[in-house]
C-alpha cells in the first residue's frame, strides 16, 4: 500500500484508502484474504450496500417520524384512544415529556428505540 501511495504523482484521498484499509482489515478476519486488490466484486458489492443501506435508513426515518406525529397529534389509524391502549411509541413519547429516564430523550432515540424493539422482535420470532 505504501508503495501504492509513493507511485502516484498527485494528491491521496485519505477517505478513499481509509475505506481501502477498513474493508482489507475486515475481509482478512472475516473472509481469509484481503479482495481490494484484486479489483473483484466485494468492493463493489459494499459500495452498493452502503447506498441501499442509506436508502432504506432514510425510509424508515420517515416512516418512524409519521409513527410518533401520529400519536402526537391522535390521529392514529388503529382507532385507539386512551391510556389502556398505550403501546411502545406512547410509553417512550411519556417519558420525554416527564424526563422520567433522569436524562433527554429526544426523537432519535425514541427512533433509535423502535428500530432495536423492531430488529429484537424479529430476531426473536426467528428463533422460535
Amino acid at each position: 500500500m505504501m508503495q501504492s501511495i509513493q507511485e502516484k504523482d498527485s494528491c491521496v484521498n485519505l477517505s478513499e484508502l481509509c475505506s481501502t484499509i477498513t474493508n482489507d482489515i475486515t475481509c482478512r478476519v472475516a473472509l481469509g484474504k484481503r479482495y481490494s486488490e484484486e479489483g473483484g466484486v466485494f468492493p463493489e458489492l459494499m459500495l452498493e450496500f452502503g447506498e441501499l443501506l442509506e436508502k432504506v435508513a432514510k425510509h424508515l426515518d420517515e416512516f418512524f417520524e409519521e409513527v410518533i406525529e401520529q400519536h402526537i397529534s391522535g390521529k392514529r389509524s388503529d382507532g385507539h384512544v386512551g391510556e389502556e391502549s398505550n403501546d411502545f411509541v406512547d410509553i417512550l413519547l411519556s417519558v420525554q415529556k416527564s424526563n422520567a429516564a433522569g436524562f433527554s430523550i429526544d426523537r432519535t432515540a425514541i427512533k433509535g428505540l423502535l428500530l432495536f424493539n423492531w430488529f429484537e422482535l424479529r430476531v426473536e420470532g426467528v428463533k422460535e
